[in-house]
């Protein structure tokens, strides 16, 4: 044969195999039935979602370069929601599916494409139960699955079952593209609507019997957000075995991350390793909505990390190897919570080895200076122990801090078991809790032993060098925390050691007290007066300090002094004696009082602005 007939001849069969290829095609749409594959699509998401399913629009095939079939306007909707809301309004969802198998009437799908869908979930913890129910009852191949994997799992010993024997059934992908998703939550009591929008995910199982995963991301409140899971023996887990996996949940208000192994038998059970990153609280707490002024410390701006262990179990978590790192501050300990009553409860103990506490002070003082929403104290309950090894507050610092924390029916105990701080020992108790006139009530004790005054700072030009023993009830009931001290009632009693107030000449002020003159009270550089001791008892009330007794005692002699402070006001009326016997019935019974007896007494009265009083005789 001649090359030119045997070029001739390659021509003709390439040709022929063109016309070939066209014309079929051109016919496939033909020999394909469209009812028949939209019978079969809809009938196929109905028993694998559990939804009813309306195709709006007939499917639109295509062969070329792959056989796909796109179908229009599809909705998934709940049989019994008579609102008939659905769950699922997507744009198109287009499926590849193998030629063969839709010429032989069958449908399997290896990849589903659910282009612009809006879900729809009115109550999520119900609709995504009822869907995995509905699933596990299906006729599809999943569902089959997933009840022959259930026969070979014994009830309760998931760990019993043979992963070999698992029904094996090929399962495709599925891509979400342009999704919305619309929730509701509750907003001073009323249901809103939130969404999240621009969700596209992957969710891959290539095989029934190998692992599954989902990657999804989306905008959620103005934030990029990113998921992903992974189950390792995702269809052992939904038949009622256990199953390793891994949760993610990302973007730049913060992240959490669970590793560990799940089950959803009867005993459900969630157990593994657990963290989280907050870059800023406040900021996180925005990000997720939460009201500012009724969430629990939402005003605090510092990193949050959270490393622990953690086990779930039906109304119950524990959590252990807690490492909690609050600002530059670590804490290490274990917690345990549970559900009683419908209320939160958590007990445990934490250890900070250094607190800075000036970090917690938007918790209680607010820019806004109110008190904040209390109303979480009737919701959960607390007992919590904390040590810290050293903590500061402004620039005071205390060591080898114990205390508690308790929240129990809507009222907060803090109690402080021990503390050094100023050189002495100091426990303090404060209940606090909302009135029925939605107004703050506040009660506290505190008492201290061996507090040295010399470090505490009363003024520029003066100074207590003493160390004192004191105890002070306080009860207060206000809105604001700026009415705090002018609504408060306190008790104050002290007693000091032998000590010095510099700035104060006794001897000259003594003078001029004998000789009844009228001067200014101030205070004179380079002087010192030297005390052996002294006791008092004070009492606050409406931001008024009023002196009940308060006595000086110096050598032979000693200063008597009683009277009122205006602090509100800025005004002073005090009235003082010099040497007067302590008499009990107008009878002296000790010594001393026979001594002060023989003495000049002489009074006197401090009054006028309280940063520039008037020392004046009294005339007796």
């Amino acid at each position: 044969m001649s090359c030119t007939r045997k070029g001739t001849l390659v021509f003709l069969l390439l040709g022929a195999s063109v016309v070939f290829f066209i014309t079929t095609i051109a016919i496939v749409p033909f020999l394909i039935s469209t009812d028949a594959i939209r019978l079969r699509l809809a009938r196929e998401l109905s028993v694998w979602t559990g939804y009813d399913v309306q195709l709006r629009k007939p499917p639109r095939i295509s062969i070329f370069p792959f056989f796909q079939v796109s179908l229009p306007e599809v909705l998934l909707t709940h049989t019994n929601n008579s609102s008939r809301i659905p769950l699922m309004d997507a744009q198109r969802i287009e499926v590849d599916i193998s030629l063969y198998s839709a010429l032989t009437g069958q449908v399997r799908f290896s990849e589903t494409r659910i282009i612009n869908p809006r879900f729809t979930i009115d109550e999520p913890i119900k609709t995504i139960s009822d869907f995995f129910t509905s699933l596990s009852h299906s006729e599809s191949m999943l569902g089959i699955a997933i009840r022959k994997a259930q026969n070979g799992f014994p009830p309760f010993s998931p760990k019993a079952s043979d992963s070999s024997q698992l029904p094996f059934h090929p399962f495709g992908r599925i891509l979400i593209k342009g999704g919305m998703l619309s929730y509701p939550v509750s907003v001073s009591d009323n249901r809103q609507k939130d969404e999240i929008s621009n969700i596209n995910a992957v969710i891959d199982w290539p095989e029934s019997i190998y692992s599954a995963s989902l990657k999804a991301s989306g905008s959620w409140h103005g934030a990029l957000t990113n998921l992903t899971v992974n189950l390792d023996q995702t269809l052992s887990l939904m038949g009622g075995g256990s199953s390793p996996l891994r949760i993610s949940v990302n973007s730049n208000h913060g992240g959490i991350t669970f590793t560990g192994s799940i089950s959803l038998s009867q005993n459900f059970l969630l157990n593994g390793r657990i963290s989280s990153r907050l870059p800023s609280w406040n900021q996180s707490m925005s990000w997720i909505g939460a009201d500012a002024s009724k969430t629990f410390g939402a005003n605090i701006a510092v990193p949050v990390v959270w490393e622990s262990s953690m086990s779930i179990r039906p109304g119950h978590i524990e959590l252990n190897g807690i490492v909690f790192t609050f600002g530059k501050d670590t804490a290490r300990g274990a917690l345990e919570i549970a559900f009683q009553d419908d209320i939160l409860i958590t007990t445990g103990s934490l250890a900070f080895k250094t607190l800075d506490l000036n970090q917690l002070i938007p918790i209680l003082f607010p820019k806004n200076r109110e008190t904040g929403d209390l109303s979480f104290l009737e919701n959960v309950g607390l007992d919590v122990r904390l040590s810290i090894a050293k903590a500061v507050i402004k620039s005071i610092s205390m060591n080898n801090i114990a205390t508690s924390i308790q929240i129990r029916n809507g009222r907060l105990v803090f109690d402080i078991g021990n503390v050094q701080i100023f050189g002495g020992v100091a426990q303090t108790n404060i209940h606090l809790q909302r009135n029925n006139r939605l107004t703050t009530e506040l009660q506290g004790r505190l008492s201290v032993n061996d507090l040295n005054l010399g470090l505490l700072s009363l003024g520029n030009k003066s100074s207590f060098m003493a160390k004192t023993n004191l105890t002070l009830s306080l009860k207060s009931t206000f809105l604001q925390w700026e009415n705090f001290l002018y609504n408060a009632h306190s008790n104050l009693a002290f007693d000091l050691t032998a000590g010095a107030i510099t700035g104060l000449d006794i001897t000259d002020f003594i003078q001029k007290i004998r000789a009844a003159k009228t001067f200014p009270f101030a205070m004179t550089e380079n002087k010192v007066f030297n005390f052996d001791k002294a006791d008092g008892k004070i009492t606050i009330e409406s931001g008024q300090i009023k002196l009940e007794a308060v006595t000086i005692y110096f050598g032979d002699q000693y200063i008597d002094i009683r009277g009122r402070i205006n602090y509100p006001e800025r005004w002073i009326r005090l009235v003082g004696a010099l040497n007067q016997p302590h008499l009990i019935n107008e009878m002296c019974i000790d010594t001393q009082c026979i001594m002060s007896s023989l003495l000049c007494t002489s009074q006197f009265s401090i009054h006028g602005v309280l940063n520039q009083p008037i020392v004046s005789p009294v005339v007796q």
